[in-house]
């Protein structure tokens, strides 16, 4: 069924075999922004929240679907890989409007760390998410409190 689905912005599905979960690991294990202080280098948790969620790469990155409400909303969580952010964005407003459109979700939310700026920034400015609200010290990294900051898109 998922190879007659055409995903947008050139993203296919992303194998969530084992081998290529830890290939994607050893890659991704190491980059701080990604992990904060209660999940870095807890491999299980990375491996169940791939093989949990609707999983999409292309050769930019990769972008986590998950939590999704059939007709309401979902969560995107996605990370860059060996390009710059600014290349990844035709990627993600063709995303954004494939899972308004196709998947029929009127909701759209992003979970971001207050430091993750140049993140933040393009969530805003170059896709259209607007921050909604603040976890205040909900995450830490490596033993620093940080804010979580909540966007999201709605259907307009």
């Amino acid at each position: 069924m998922d190879r007659q689905i055409k995903y947008p912005g050139g993203l296919r599905l992303f194998d969530t075999s084992p081998e290529n979960v830890l290939e994607l690991w050893k890659k991704v294990k190491d980059k701080e922004i990604l992990f904060s202080d209660e999940n870095r280098g807890n491999y299980y948790s990375f491996l169940k929240a791939l093989t949990e969620s609707l999983v999409l790469c292309n050769d930019s990155g990769i972008i986590r679907i998950s939590k999704v409400v059939p007709l309401r909303r979902c969560e995107i969580h996605g990370f860059i890989l060996g390009t710059s952010i600014s290349r990844f964005q035709n990627t993600m407003r063709s995303l954004v409007w494939w899972i308004i459109t196709e998947l029929k979700l009127s909701r759209i939310e992003c979970r971001v760390p207050a430091k993750a700026r140049a993140l933040r920034r393009f969530l805003e400015k170059q896709i259209g998410f607007e921050q909604e609200g603040i976890l205040r010290n909900k995450l830490l990294f490596n033993g620093v409190p940080d804010d979580e900051i909540i966007y999201s898109i709605v259907r307009g």
